[in-house]
């Protein structure tokens, strides 16, 4: 019987984000899919999660804002998790400046159609010395798919983010943040801090840039799945 990981995407992503890990995983794990539920809190959207998952203690995956929601979550119901990885995320608050123009677009969505983004922006979350174009018409397709309702909820009830750092060091589980080391995106002073609270506490950081991890590092990420899954 395969092992089942259950697995959070990021801010306007859906299944296709995984579509080169299925390729390369080990057969004796199987990856679930679990989309962002729709919300107006972190709360709501956890509680959401709550109702989702198999009521016995499960193994929990979140890319980017699904690894701030993984966490959230473990925060909230660490009974309910047997294990945590985190990918390409540090699950304390935004930078001032992101706040900023998530405000911003948000105030501009009011009385605007999201349209969707741009390929400058899609290539901005990919490793700066490549820029693979696969990832980025795939980042662009995801986004399509999702769409002008999905990006106004998924903004605005994820801007505002708590610090996790206390409530995580009070977990006792195998905790995993796996990263790009030039990611701009991921806090690395935050996380090492918050490893030195724990022994099960592990960062695992990569080379290079490129946030789209999933895709742009799939074997890479597939070989830690394995490897964190059997800590």
């Amino acid at each position: 019987m395969k092992q089942k990981i259950f697995i959070l995407p990021g801010l306007m992503c859906n299944e296709k984000l995984w579509s080169a890990i299925y390729e390369t995983l080990d057969s004796e794990l199987e990856l679930v899919h679990t989309p962002i539920p729709r919300g107006d809190s972190l709360d709501e959207i956890t509680d959401a999660l709550l109702n989702l998952f198999p009521e016995e203690k499960i193994m929990l995956a979140g890319f980017s804002l699904g690894g701030y929601l993984a966490s959230y979550f473990t925060a909230r119901y660490p009974e309910r998790v047997k294990k945590l990885l985190v990918i390409s995320n540090s699950p304390c608050e935004l930078r001032a400046c992101d706040i900023r123009q998530r405000q911003e677009t948000l105030r501009w969505l009011d009385t605007n159609t999201y349209k969707g983004i741009s390929r400058e922006k899609a290539a901005s979350f990919t490793d700066h010395e490549k820029h693979n174009v696969h990832v980025i018409n795939t980042i662009i397709e995801m986004d399509a798919d999702l769409g002008d309702p999905v990006f106004k909820e998924q903004l605005r009830c994820t801007t505002e983010r708590t610090d996790l750092a206390d409530a995580l060091s009070k977990l006792t589980m195998p905790v995993t943040f796996f990263y790009s080391t030039d990611d701009p995106l991921v806090n690395k002073d935050w996380i090492g801090k918050l490893i030195k609270t724990s022994e099960s506490f592990i960062a695992i950081p990569i080379p290079g840039s490129g946030h789209m991890l999933p895709l742009e590092k799939p074997t890479e990420l597939a070989r830690q799945i394995e490897a964190w899954s059997r800590q």
